[in-house]
């Protein structure tokens, strides 16, 4: 693990957009389905490539795993971006023309017309078309809202006559119960058989049910499990037997199951992954498949594979459904499954998509009736909700297993909690930060000192990091603390508008602190430290520029707070850190400040308002660099929405430059976002020889990413102003354009903000005043 850290700091220590992708190896994930407990990633042509259970933070049990970077060969370069023919689990069918029996998954390449997307703008359910000469199929694919069961649906139209026809699902499980410390990387290093406590334990069939279960015991079991199952699984009786056997010993000490049924009686097989040893072992049930036929194999141990066969009718429309259930236990996980499948699935679909369509009356929309800025706002806040661990609140940068993003890391939870509060989620915001306050430390531990944060956290509260102590993302917690503070005084969407200032009040103090303990007064800049995906210690114009906006919103938090002192030391720090931040954007280097950096700096940051000459340049500057991101013309941009939503909010009071700024984000909405309509860590242009993307970005390093998708959402409406939730009518509230504002959509504090706050002023102020009369000593000191 340390030798794999130092490799990780060494890649991602550059500007390349998606280093950590070619690092981690890349996502095929776009389409995203879940609960906030069973989260699923897919893939275009329709494979699941992501199962993560019980939280969108850990574990994922699924063997898949992409091509790491290889001397000039990108991993997206290679078929299946390097996967194994028997990675992930998909769905497919085995027709005969009468010529014998002929294998075609979902994604093969015989099927000349493809279509995906979601059923519609506000749907949970993701569809996937493919048709050839011989036959059409319609995927569905959907995560109950209820039970963490998984529902793929397979509609099949045959195109000519055939001899034979049946539907299958094959899958790779991996069940996993283990993640390390300090790097969420288990989740796909451990599917290799030969890690030390690989991912997997065994796959038996339940005749009872008449479903496969994939279990894994805890990692604490483990030896105990191996040592009862063994003598289970020896051919001293047949494969009925030994499962009901195995399955009654294992149930107590699962720590996972996965259970894999259908919708009628079908053909099975457990196999070995290994196609090598299939004279040994069971055939690995996709070698299985080919013939059309199913062994029946119902037990092995370790490593394997798994199938299930169900025959259709030959001609006319048919319909199959296969289910996946999740639970700790075999028992738990097939009660589960038992219970879907008595229900129709077209009642379930019905269920999900009727729960689903709660949220156009719960959130706020772009003020426009333009269907593009509607869909791209609404699947964005889908898409946060999606991969928000609905236990603690936590939400993952992203459900992606490649790149290793499954964690809640603090700048990316700043922008997303900005956004909830302009969305009528001002409590789920407000929850995020509470559960950021708890993840302070407490103490100075030899990485950050105290108030600080490391750079990632697993759902539970354990480190998922090797970034110690990233400044930008302690400045925009305290940022993001501010404006779930600002929001709840200047709307009536909480019961109580001042929660958020009582709550936050220990943990913005603290956050300051140690953000105005790290400066360097010399260079005017916070001092060495690590930043948002880069574990090394350096001084950036990102972390600078974060540090700012930082800044400039603990002024206005602690003048809520009635903190007089750390008032004005916040103030003094956001002046020197303006005046170090405009000699890295003007001294001229032949490496441009990176670009999200430098529209931070200019928008939310307030830079050069006082220079408008050199402000206007440097607003020109970066103008030309996002369109030529949005033509093409460059190699690819990190966190190119938070670019788009920060010049938009740099031109406000510009009219000239505003549309320019507009006019981008209207082209990015329309060509940047995925085939499901998701947004990434990097925006990279789409190769020549790529068939059918040419001419459009793509999205890499994470796609969906939580930071990316609240970015955009705020961008939206920054574009088109905003439309309260009918089920919340907020009091409207103007812009004010004022470009030092601390609120970066220009709403003003309301008559009843103002009241709220100072009243609170002169209440806090006498609790206060001790600390706040020590304060300037204890700065100074440091």
């Amino acid at each position: 693990m340390n030798a794999f850290a130092s490799i990780l700091a060494l890649l991602v220590a550059s500007q390349d957009p998606d280093a950590i992708e070619r690092l981690d190896g890349p996502s095929r994930m776009d389409a995203l389905l879940g609960n906030g407990q069973l989260t699923v990633g897919m893939t275009p042509d329709g494979e699941v490539a992501v199962l993560r259970w019980p939280s969108p933070s850990f574990y994922d049990h699924l063997h898949h795993v992409t091509a790491h970077q290889t001397h000039d060969v990108h991993p997206r370069d290679l078929p299946r971006m390097g996967a194994a023919i028997t990675d992930g689990m998909f769905l497919g069918v085995v027709v005969d023309e009468g010529n014998g029996p002929v294998l075609l998954p979902f994604s093969d390449a015989s099927f000349s017309v493809r279509t995906a997307g979601y059923a519609s703008d506000i749907s949970r359910v993701a569809r996937w078309t493919a048709e050839n000469e011989t036959i059409r199929l319609t995927q569905e694919a959907l995560v109950l809202a209820d039970r963490d069961v998984l529902i793929l649906r397979l509609e099949v139209v045959p195109r000519r006559e055939l001899r034979g026809l049946s539907a299958f699902l094959f899958a790779h499980p991996a069940p996993s119960a283990h993640k390390w410390e300090g790097l969420p990387v288990a989740d796909f290093l451990d599917d290799n058989p030969d890690a030390e406590e690989p991912n997997g334990f065994a796959i038996l069939h339940d005749d009872g049910a008449d479903a496969l279960v994939a279990l894994t015991p805890w990692p604490w079991t483990r030896q105990e499990a191996r040592r009862r199952a063994l003598p289970l699984a020896l051919p001293s009786s047949s494969d009925t037997d030994a499962a009901t056997r195995l399955l009654g010993v294992l149930d107590e000490l699962s720590a996972v199951a996965l259970a894999v049924g259908c919708d009628r009686p079908a053909e099975l097989q457990v196999g070995a992954s290994d196609e090598g040893a299939g004279h040994v072992l069971p055939r690995d049930a996709l070698a299985d498949l080919r013939d059309g036929t199913l062994d029946g194999n119902g037990v092995t141990l370790g490593d394997g594979t798994l199938a299930l066969l169900a025959p259709l009718p030959t001609s006319g429309t048919s319909e199959v459904t296969f289910y996946v259930a999740l639970a700790n236990t075999p028992s738990r996980a097939t009660a589960i499954l038992s219970d879907a499948q008595r229900v129709p699935a077209p009642v379930l679909r019905e269920d999900t998509e009727r729960a689903a369509a709660a949220i156009l009356d719960s959130v706020a929309l772009p003020d426009t009736d333009e269907p593009s800025a509607r869909t791209a706002a609404l699947r964005a806040l889908i898409s946060l909700e999606l991969m928000t661990d609905v236990r603690s609140g936590a939400v993952v940068a992203s459900a992606t297993t490649q790149p290793a993003l499954g964690i809640d890391r603090p700048t990316d939870a700043a922008l997303v909690d900005v956004a909830l509060s302009r969305a009528g989620r001002l409590e789920a915001a407000f929850r995020h930060r509470r559960l950021w306050a708890e993840w302070q430390r407490r103490s100075h531990d030899g990485v950050g000192p105290p108030g600080s944060v490391a750079g990632g956290f697993y759902a539970d509260g354990e480190l998922g990091s090797a970034i110690g102590f990233p400044v930008d993302g302690l400045a925009l917690g305290l940022w993001a603390h501010g404006q779930v503070v600002e929001r709840a005084l200047t709307t009536v969407e909480l019961p109580n508008p001042t929660a958020p200032l009582r709550a936050l009040d220990d943990a913005a103090t603290a956050a300051l602190d140690a953000l105005l303990a790290c400066h360097d007064e010399e260079a005017h800049l916070p001092c060495p430290a690590d930043e948002w995906y880069r574990p090394t210690r350096s001084q950036t114009a990102w972390q600078a520029a974060a540090a700012l906006v930082g800044a400039r919103q603990s002024v206005w938090l602690m003048g809520a707070l009635g903190d007089e002192e750390r008032q004005q030391a916040a103030q003094a720090y956001a002046d020197d850190i303006a005046r170090g931040l405009t000699e890295l954007l003007t001294r001229g280097d032949d490496e441009p400040v990176p670009l999200h950096a430098l529209a931070l700096a200019l928008g939310s940051g307030g830079l050069l308002q006082e220079s408008p000459t050199q402000r206007l340049q440097l607003l020109d500057e970066a103008l030309g660099r996002a369109r030529a991101v949005l033509q093409l013309q460059d190699p690819g941009q990190l966190m190119l929405p938070l670019v788009l939503w920060q010049l938009l909010v740099a031109t406000r009071g510009d009219p000239g430059r505003e549309e320019q700024a507009r006019s981008l984000l209207d082209d990015f909405v329309a060509t940047g976002p995925s085939v499901f309509g998701h947004v990434g860590l990097a925006s990279v242009p789409v190769p020549p020889t790529s068939p059918g993307l040419a001419g459009r970005l793509e999205q890499r390093a994470g796609a969906p990413n939580s930071a990316a998708e609240a970015a955009l959402y705020l961008a939206l409406l920054e574009r088109h102003g905003r439309r309260p939730p009918p089920s919340l009518p907020v009091p409207p509230l103007g812009g004010c354009g004022c470009p030092g504002s601390s609120d970066p959509l220009g709403d003003p504090s309301t008559t009843l903000g103002l009241a709220l706050v100072g009243w609170l002023t002169r209440r806090v102020k006498s609790q206060r005043g001790a600390r706040g009369r020590s304060f300037a000593r204890r700065v100074g000191s440091t």
